[in-house]
């Protein structure tokens, strides 16, 4: 895993679970686009598991 580097964010799951949705990927990647990528998709995931009452 020499040269790769994980991306995470949290996510809120039903009840009180928590989960993490990341990425690994290469040392020299364009940082800020893949962590809002990866932020997007955890509040997607949020958004389905707690959708507005």
């Amino acid at each position: 895993m020499a040269g790769l580097v994980p991306i995470a964010a949290s996510a809120r799951m039903a009840g009180d679970g928590r989960g993490t949705v990341g990425v690994i990927g290469p040392k020299r990647m364009h940082y800020e686009n893949t962590m809002n990528a990866v932020s997007y998709i955890a509040q997607v995931f949020e958004r389905m598991l707690h959708p507005p009452a």
